[in-house]
């Protein structure tokens, strides 16, 4: 029950601020839900068209097991890495850069694709079976093949996959903060408004309640468990395209390098960063402890849950549980004690510990609970109790992922900028004043930020599973 309450706690919190006398400017409510609809699904349908594409491309190189994974990191980066290095590397790259829905969609895009092509190259695998040889013996053409065979057997993944990236693109925040460029861009940006600036606190729970219902619905599309035959090594040499894959490859070098020149470009700014030497080591510091403090938050709640797990109402309610706006996350914490020093920093923490569970839980955690659960009714009918189970059974078993999703939360808190931007009066973390010279176009100055940010992110997650490697392997030596 307790960890209902808190997942609930923006919206029962802002439940009481809802005067008896709700006023909603239709207009522009209907004004930036169009916009939010429109961008997200333009942004899911380019992710998909590119992801489908590159996805042939990666299959080109599935049976070089030396570089498979390698390569598949090397696409999924954009999906993980801190959003101001997509937003800056952007802006380098496309000078003028397009503020607005078209830049929104861009990043979206750039952020999604790798990550559909993975999905969607993964899902090939598994359900296209021996049909793949019997096409290569027919003397099926590749474009028969495409439009006959394989694209019919992926309808249902293609359908899942969009609006898996359309609820991720429909309750963006951060990105609209930067490039939005306009008032009520996207409900995210209205509902931060409407609280932040005009103080209209029951107009901004009733949207962000909106948005809520909204993205439910939309969760029911997305990605549902399902089984398929185990991955074999098929022939993929029918559908599969080196010069896609080159292409795509060329482009990530090309959006990568376009960071790296702005790198080169600021070697000349480094008296300006002299300025702000007292300024940058406090945000450093900044950065370490609140990364690492989410970390150890979200470690804390994956634990806490492989405690009281149940497969029952509590892992329905999980598993239907959306994290709420972003915005209204951050401004109900603001309602909430004093909103100086210490106060300021843990309630950041709270506010991404929150934004991160459901994520957390769905990267496999929940998998994980439920394969454990199997182990847990064994041993209680062999007599074990609850505490013996969970010291001797869960924790050995559990202890490794819960710091990998943890070193993970704690590298993508590194780079949050958004939520601390709305808690904070100042700028605390290396990522807010990142986000301050990128509103200045400063962004060579930016672009060397970044990439602390993004050294700092991977020194504290390979040191959540460092340390999660070795307490695993004494308690496994202690068993």
């Amino acid at each position: 029950m307790g960890i209902v309450i808190f997942l609930l706690y923006p919206f029962l919190v802002l439940f009481f601020r809802i005067s008896g006398n709700v006023h909603i400017d239709m207009d522009e409510l209907f004004w930036s839900l169009k916009n939010t609809s429109l961008q997200a699904f333009l942004s899911a349908l380019f992710s998909l068209i590119f992801g489908f594409f590159l996805s042939l491309g990666v299959l080109s190189y599935q049976n070089l097991s030396k570089y498979r994974t390698s390569l598949d990191l090397f696409f999924l980066l954009p999906s993980f890495i801190p959003n101001l290095f997509i937003i800056i590397a952007l802006m380098n790259l496309i000078d003028p850069f397009p503020i607005g829905m078209i830049g929104i969609i861009i990043a979206h895009v750039v952020i999604n694709t790798g990550i559909v092509a993975i999905f969607l190259k993964n899902n090939i695998q598994l359900k296209l079976g021996v049909s793949g040889e019997l096409a290569l013996v027919m003397g099926s053409s590749r474009m028969r093949f495409l439009t006959k065979i394989l694209i019919p057997q992926l309808k249902k993944d293609f359908f899942e996959i969009f609006f898996f990236v359309f609820c991720i693109c429909f309750s963006s925040f951060s990105i609209p903060m930067v490039i939005g460029g306009g008032r009520g861009v996207n409900l995210e940006i209205l509902i931060y408004e409407k609280i932040r600036i005009y103080s209209d606190w029951s107009s901004g729970v009733v949207i962000a309640t909106l948005q809520s219902l909204i993205l439910f619905a939309f969760s029911f599309l997305t990605f549902k468990s399902q089984k398929y035959q185990s991955k074999q090594n098929f022939n993929f040499q029918i559908i599969s395209s080196k010069s896609v894959l080159l292409f795509f490859l060329l482009s990530y070098v090309l959006f990568l390098t376009s960071f790296f020149r702005g790198l080169f470009e600021g070697t000349g700014f480094s008296s300006d960063l002299y300025l702000f030497k007292s300024e940058l080591f406090s945000a450093l510091f900044g950065t370490i402890i609140l990364s690492t403090a989410v970390g150890m938050g979200v470690f804390g709640y994956l634990i806490l849950l492989s405690y009281v797990w149940k497969n029952n109402m509590f892992a329905k309610f999980l598993q239907g549980y959306l994290t709420p706006s972003s915005a209204l996350v951050a401004l109900s914490l603001l309602l909430v004690g004093p909103n100086v020093g210490f106060f300021v920093f843990l309630k950041i923490s709270i506010a991404l510990l929150i934004l991160y569970s459901s994520l957390a839980y769905r990267l496999g955690w929940n998998s994980l609970l439920y394969e454990l659960e199997t182990e847990k009714e064994k041993a209680l009918i062999l007599g074990a109790s609850e505490n013996l189970i969970f010291k001797k059974i869960v924790i050995p078993l559990v202890l490794k992922k819960a710091f990998f999703i943890s070193g993970l939360c704690a590298f993508w808190a590194s780079g949050e900028f958004a939520i601390s931007k709305i808690l904070a009066q100042g700028d605390f973390t290396l990522a807010m004043m990142t986000e301050t010279f990128i509103s200045q176009y400063r962004l060579s100055i930016a672009s060397w930020l970044t990439l602390v940010v993004l050294f700092l992110g991977v020194l504290i997650f390979y040191i959540f599973i460092g340390v999660g490697r070795v307490l695993s392997q004494k308690i496994e030596d202690s068993l």
